[in-house]
């Protein structure tokens, strides 16, 4: 099985694509409206936002997506939730 490399964004880069504030990313992300990952374990690890996923969360139907406050498991390549993935 081949994965893709995502191309993942910060919240500030989210943020000025979208033209909102990094805390109203944050808090999309916090409450799962964004498609979004946590690069590490805990409240204060960094939020990512794959760029592909959030083109399509932008431009298409949405799906049910997992919040950021959940961690994408070793050996977990995509989750049901809107595409967690595990990072090297």
């Amino acid at each position: 099985m081949t994965y893709r490399s995502p191309h993942l964004l910060t919240v500030r880069e989210t943020a000025e694509l979208l033209r909102q504030s990094e805390w109203s990313v944050r808090a999309k992300a916090r409450n799962g409206e964004i498609p979004s990952v946590r690069v590490g374990v805990g409240p204060r690890a960094p939020i990512r936002i794959d760029a592909d996923e959030l083109a399509a969360w932008i431009y298409g139907s949405p799906q049910p997506i997992a919040p950021a406050n959940e961690v994408a498991r070793p050996g977990v390549g995509a989750s049901p939730h809107g595409g967690l993935v595990e990072l090297p």
